[in-house]
């Protein structure tokens, strides 16, 4: 076991020293790539169907009767932290699977056909904090859901003006915890 370590840590050494930039202004350029893609703040997320939740509405429902947002009761809670900055205001995208009736394939079977694309449907939410913070949360109502696949952070304005955006939905993704807390009476 020894020597697989040994050479392991070697072939590491050598792709590593393979791949340094060869100027300053390269290695600069090439940690700056790395920061902008990485996540900015923690994310977590967790199903919420609770009705006594204080919901924020998305910006496709925003013009909804308030009638037919009372029947939405599913939704995501979520939590950012930013432990270097104050967060002043966050956009969010929420990726679901509309509710429906769905075939799933067997694998490995002979009459399985290819897998087709999910159906998967996207709300974008904003949250701003009341007063400039490290940590911002808020219940985001999607409605009537069958699964929600991820949360991804879009944008993050901070209390200093500056701002971080994402690449693409991908950047700073997160599947929501499938623990959902409910009430007794």
């Amino acid at each position: 076991m020894r020597p697989v370590l040994i050479a392991l840590t070697l072939f590491t050494a050598t792709t590593a020293f393979a791949q340094t930039p060869k100027s300053e202004q390269e290695a600069r350029a090439q940690l700056e790539r790395i920061i902008s893609n990485a996540c900015p703040v923690g994310i977590t997320a967790r199903q919420q169907g609770s009705p006594a939740a204080i919901w924020t509405t998305s910006l496709e429902d925003a013009n909804k009767p308030p009638a037919e947002l009372k029947a939405l009761h599913a939704g995501v809670h979520v939590d950012l932290n930013a432990p270097r900055k104050e967060i002043k205001q966050a956009e969010l995208a929420v990726f679901f699977l509309p509710p429906g009736t769905r075939a799933l394939p067997v694998s490995g079977s002979q009459f399985a056909a290819s897998p087709a694309p999910r159906s998967e449907t996207r709300k974008n939410f904003s949250l701003a904090a009341g007063s400039a913070s490290h940590q911002l949360d808020g219940d985001l109502l999607l409605g009537p859901v069958a699964s929600i696949t991820h949360v991804s952070l879009m944008q993050v304005i901070y209390a200093d003006g500056s701002e971080w955006k994402a690449h693409s939905s991908a950047t700073c993704s997160v599947q929501p915890s499938l623990y959902m807390p409910v009430q007794t009476k």
